[in-house]
């Protein structure tokens, strides 16, 4: 034996591997809740919550190791927006964020903040739900008496029936709301 008899020599040192040394299995230290066991940590000693856990990442804060909350980031070109609150562990989308759509702009604010469509456009209830929300996403051309249907290939004028002695004014193609009244002449 090389040298006098210690606590290195003689006596069984609890890590954060092994809580209880003389019991023969492996007992590692138990975190608490919102902490997770520190893998790199097996052999350090004592064994207590600072040296043997860490905090568990969250919608809050998912770098829990730096100083101060670094929230998860929701992707806005993806239409995601940051939900308030948001402390869930395993920070993901779903979790963390909020979801803008054509039909709300806003997921945060109270009620629904829907897209405004600029002149000539008018919203598109078959996006409602599209995102990230914007006037090329969630509008569409209005009809007018040169078009009726501008999602349809190609111009589709409105009918002014002969038989009803209307004929098309020349001057209506861009017109809104086609009708006879707006798109078409009496016959002279």
């Amino acid at each position: 034996m090389a040298g006098p008899p210690g606590d290195a020599t003689c006596c069984l040192r609890a890590t954060c591997g092994d809580v209880d040394p003389s019991s023969g299995t492996l007992e590692r230290f138990t975190c608490a809740n919102g902490t997770t066991y520190n893998m790199s940590s097996d052999n350090v000693s004592p064994p207590t919550a600072a040296t043997c856990c860490s905090a568990v990442p969250t919608c809050k804060d998912i770098y829990p190791q730096k100083e101060g909350d670094q929230n998860y980031y929701c992707d806005p070109a993806k239409g995601l927006v940051f939900r308030p609150g948001a402390d869930e562990v395993n920070p993901s989308d779903t979790l963390c964020c909020l979801v803008a759509t054509c039909t709300d702009m806003d997921p945060i604010t109270p009620g629904n903040q829907t897209v405004t469509c600029g002149f000539g456009k008018q919203f598109d209830e078959r996006k409602a739900m599209a995102s990230p929300p914007s006037q090329k996403i969630c509008c569409r051309p209005m009809p007018t008496c040169g078009d009726t249907d501008p999602l349809t290939p190609g111009a589709q004028t409105y009918y002014c029936d002969p038989a009803k002695a209307l004929w098309p004014n020349p001057n209506s193609g861009t017109f809104f709301n086609p009708s006879d009244a707006v798109c078409c002449l009496p016959d002279p």
